[in-house]
C-alpha cells in the first residue's frame, strides 16, 4: 500500500490524478491518500496508476511512506 501525505497546501494545480479512476485527490495540508498498487495475489492493479497535474501557484510539498507484505529483495 502506499500513503501518500500533503505537507502543504497548494494554491492552485497539483491535484494528484488516478486517471483509470478517473478522480483526483486536492492537495491540502494534513490529506493524505491511501491506495493498494496491487491485487491480493500480488499482480499490478493498472487502477493504481497515479500522476501529479502540474503545480499552477505555489508549491507542492508531499511525502510517501510504502507498506510492504513482504520484504522487498532487490537483484544485482
Amino acid at each position: 500500500m502506499t500513503v501518500l501525505l500533503y505537507l502543504c497546501d497548494v494554491e492552485e494545480g497539483g491535484e494528484t490524478k488516478f486517471p483509470l479512476k478517473n478522480t483526483q485527490v486536492t492537495p491540502k495540508k494534513g490529506r493524505a491518500v491511501l491506495f493498494k498498487s496491487t491485487h491480493p495475489d500480488g499482480a499490478l492493479d493498472p487502477k493504481s496508476l497515479h500522476g501529479s497535474n502540474p503545480v499552477i501557484k505555489g508549491e507542492k510539498w508531499a511525502c510517501n511512506k510504502w507498506y510492504r507484505e513482504r520484504p522487498f529483495i532487490t537483484q544485482g
